[in-house]
């Protein structure tokens, strides 16, 4: 005969906390059986002051049945899954996973037999390699060989709105040689969430929809997913960590006396993942050149990008990425710092690796100077004016090490002013010269064939970058006071050939970034003639649809000097409806269509 009343308090499983285990058995002589009963539970004490039970069992153990010797019933109320921990190692981790329902454990005592229907009520589970975390609930259906998880609602953790649903199977063994088979609708769904302390080399926090497959043996899973971004999305990769990849020899070479040697373990665990990426403008990516200076791109734009990832280190990228919007940050020797507007149809191409990639990149630079440098020998004063003039670069060629080339537009200036200056810029040398003067004196120089004629003084290009400083302190302390607007200030100090300036910028984005507003104010100092004028360019841009389909402009805008003579004063306004619509074929054969149509 064989009875007992048993406690353990603390136990661990693998590390793992179980909690106190409270077991009584008694043998049944008649029918050679042993009838248990007991409870896993916390230290917590409830309210009639019993113990928090977890999981309870009650059934008979026949000791004569091979093959149905076990009969059990179980109730979980709650269980926390995070037991599966140390199997699920690597892969995904449970903080905390509530598991309520009743079932049955029956069949030989080797290989039991689990049956049941349980309900997941709350959770907290990361997803390990991409660092999110996300809340899952819904009913569970468990069967001897196979744990099924039907219509389960995911949220991402902290939001109460629905991000996607699962549905999938466990298929086991007896619980060994586990393989899954999930697949994941997924509408708002946080796809990564990392950081360069997780990844140096690509990183970011991805919203996404589309459909996700995840199955294979837990010791070799692999993800594929076809995805769109959505709102709120960022994903950066780091160039700033490319090197070349050395040859890794396969011989070793050991000492032929030493007898011992290891066993080849071909239990390898691994994930794959292979994911298509439709890229929207709702996605903002960013290519980082040097992490120090933050040199790179930063871009919004579509396309579709492949994606192979796995756990042995393997990344490749493979597509077309056309840049609708961004802005290019060009730094040199830590004395220019000037960010570069990206122009639309610049395009990154995927090729494998993505330090192999190869860029098609126009970007301009746009501030407001006088020609007048230009013109050394010019008495009658009407080059003085500030003009808006566009210093742009281009970067073709591979990614880690583009071939950069320079020009410089000045859109408003009158044809006949424009081709002298183009004549002049004709010089390769005389245009990287004049480029460079743009971006570190804010100002023209003296062309070299006029050399003798004076230029930009060291004290006006000391002025020139230390009001650039001063302008930009200002305004980063600006953006600092109120999240509702974004305000800066631009202050140039004028010289010799140019006036004094100060403006002040301001731009806002309402109702989800449908409705746009940018200007600037403020007024310029002609010094030699001491006047002065209010200055004022305001756009507003309004999208009728979300989509951004159709779109509504305004604006008032300074007129230059041809302009005013022509319209008779100093500003310019306008107001449009924009149409945009993007397609890939124009035409159709209509009667191919009308017989496909038909055999339908």
């Amino acid at each position: 005969l064989l009875s007992s009343n048993i406690k353990i308090d603390n136990f661990y499983l693998n590390n793992y906390f179980i909690g106190n285990i409270s077991t009584y058995t008694a043998y049944q002589p008649l029918n050679k059986s042993l009838y248990m009963r007991g409870n896993l539970s916390y230290d917590y004490t409830q309210m009639m002051g019993t113990k928090l039970k977890y999981l309870t069992f009650d059934g008979i153990y026949y000791t004569d049945k091979k093959d149905s010797a076990l009969d059990i019933d179980i109730e979980a109320q709650p269980f926390n899954l995070s037991i599966l921990n140390p199997i699920l190692k690597d892969i995904m981790t449970i903080d905390f996973a509530f598991l309520y329902g009743k079932g049955r454990i029956t069949g030989p005592i080797d290989k039991p037999h689990i049956t049941g229907n349980f309900k997941l009520t709350d959770s907290k589970i990361k997803t390990d390699y991409l660092n999110a975390y996300h809340k899952i609930t819904g009913n569970i259906e468990v069967m001897p060989d196979q744990i099924r998880f039907d219509e389960m609602k995911i949220h991402n953790y902290n939001n109460n709105d629905q991000a996607g649903t699962l549905n999938g199977n466990i298929f086991h063994n007896n619980f060994s040689n586990m393989r899954l088979d999930f697949d994941i609708s997924a509408k708002n769904l946080l796809a990564l969430n990392t950081n360069p302390l997780i990844n140096k080399d690509y990183y970011g926090k991805i919203y996404t929809s589309g459909t996700i497959g995840v199955y294979g043996f837990i010791n070799n899973i692999s993800i594929e997913a076809d995805l769109t971004p959505k709102k709120n999305s960022h994903f950066i990769l780091s160039l700033a960590n490319a090197s070349e990849v050395g040859e890794n020899s396969f011989v070793k070479f050991t000492n032929l006396k030493d007898t011992t040697h290891e066993e080849n373990n071909n239990n390898i665990s691994g994930l794959q993942m292979n994911f298509v990426f439709n890229a929207t403008p709702d996605l903002e990516t960013q290519v980082i050149f040097n992490e120090k200076t933050q040199d790179g791109v930063k871009a919004r734009g579509d396309g579709v990008i492949e994606m192979n990832i796995n756990s042995f280190g393997k990344f490749e990228m493979n597509g077309e990425y056309i840049i609708r919007s961004g802005t290019y940050l060009f730094t040199l020797e830590s004395i220019i710092n000037k960010k570069f507007e990206i122009k639309n149809g610049s395009e990154i191409t995927f090729i494998g690796n993505p330090y192999n990639a190869l860029i098609d990149v126009t970007a301009g630079y746009t501030q407001k100077t006088s020609i007048a440098p230009l013109f050394p020998y010019d008495s009658s004063g009407v080059y003085k004016r500030r003009y808006p003039v566009n210093a742009q670069l281009s970067l073709k060629g591979k990614i880690t090490s583009p071939e950069i080339q320079f020009n410089i537009d000045m859109p408003q200036l009158d044809v006949a002013t424009k081709s002298k200056i183009d004549l002049l810029l004709s010089d390769k040398n005389e245009l990287n010269r004049q480029f460079f003067s743009l971006l570190l004196l804010k100002s023209f120089v003296t062309p070299l064939q006029y050399a003798n004629s004076g230029g930009v003084s060291a004290g006006n290009a000391l002025a020139a970058n230390g009001s650039e400083m001063l302008s930009n302190r200002i305004s980063n302390a600006l953006k600092g006071i109120s999240n509702f607007v974004d305000v800066g200030v631009n202050y140039n100090p004028g010289a010799q050939n140019s006036s004094q300036q100060m403006e002040l910028t301001m731009s806002k984005q309402m109702f989800n970034n449908r409705l746009s507003i940018d200007g600037s104010f403020g007024v310029n100092n002609n010094q030699t003639q001491n006047t002065s004028q209010i200055i004022g360019d305001v756009n507003i841009e309004y999208k009728l649809t979300e989509s951004g389909k159709y779109v509504l402009k305004a604006f008032n805008r300074t007129n230059n000097n041809t302009q005013m003579t022509i319209s008779g004063g100093p500003y310019t306004q306008g107001i449009g409806v924009g149409y945009k619509y993007e397609f890939n074929t124009l035409f159709h054969n209509r009667k191919k269509q009308n017989k496909q149509t038909n055999k339908k």
